[in-house]
């Protein structure tokens, strides 16, 4: 028997949309038509293959938009920065932060990095069925990937969500950044001990670190929102 993808409930997808609507109406980012049905058809595609795969968490269901979608994007925000260039995306998963900045910023040349293999052969039907031009998807580890000449000193900016400890990320992906490039890490909970185990990078003026409060107060349920911190990594060397 042929298997059917069914749509996702109509109530859902309209409320998840609702609220992207007025969170990137929050952020003050244009969104033209072509960018609303990319997030309807990226919405789309993350409820069915979820049915298969878990792509993401069953609780947050119902807080796709904010949970996952506009905290991927709201931090361009606390930085003043709109992402170009070379960009690299660290343990992609779903595709958080990397889809939800390329449907925004749409200039960017995006590679995401993905090791699971059923998570990577998302993020391809993702990139073809919306379309996405200059987005590339690379079934490796970041360790193993940033090993290789062609990927060496080739991206300016980069990020990564609720992949590794703070001094694993740095020294995974350092070798991917032309110096003066930034690591844009979007984490939760205490870092006191994340960041003393890279007090020595700091010191021997390898890495700057600056860390913002990202406060997601751009969503309609505030009460409900994440304490988030945002780490800037700038690779000094």
């Amino acid at each position: 028997m042929f298997h059917v993808e069914q749509s996702p409930p109509s109530d859902w997808l309209s409320d998840q949309l609702r609220e992207v609507w007025f969170g990137v109406q929050r952020l003050g980012f244009p969104v033209d038509d072509e960018q609303r049905a990319r997030f309807t058809k990226y919405l789309s595609l993350l409820w069915l293959e979820n049915q298969k795969i878990n792509l993401f968490s069953r609780r947050d269901v119902h807080r796709l938009a904010s949970r996952h979608i506009l905290e991927s994007i709201g931090w361009a925000n606390v930085v003043n920065i709109r992402p170009h260039g070379n960009w690299i995306d660290i343990g992609s998963g779903a595709g958080f932060p990397g889809i939800p900045l390329k449907i925004m910023f749409p200039k960017m040349n995006l590679v995401l990095v993905e090791s699971i293999a059923k998570k990577a052969l998302f993020l391809e039907r993702v990139v073809r069925e919306l379309n996405l031009t200059a987005t590339f998807v690379l079934r490796e580890r970041a360790e193993v990937l940033s090993g290789q000449k062609e990927y060496r000193g080739k991206f300016l900016f980069g990020t990564a969500r609720a992949v590794s400890s703070l001094d694993n990320l740095i020294k995974w992906t350092r070798p991917f950044f032309v110096p003066g490039g930034h690591l844009f890490l979007i984490k939760g909970g205490d870092l006191s001990d994340e960041i003393g185990s890279v007090k020595k990078m700091i010191q021997n003026q390898k890495i700057r670190l600056k860390i913002y409060d990202y406060l997601i107060d751009f969503i309609p349920d505030v009460q409900s929102a994440p304490e988030r911190k945002l780490v800037d990594v700038k690779f000094l060397n």
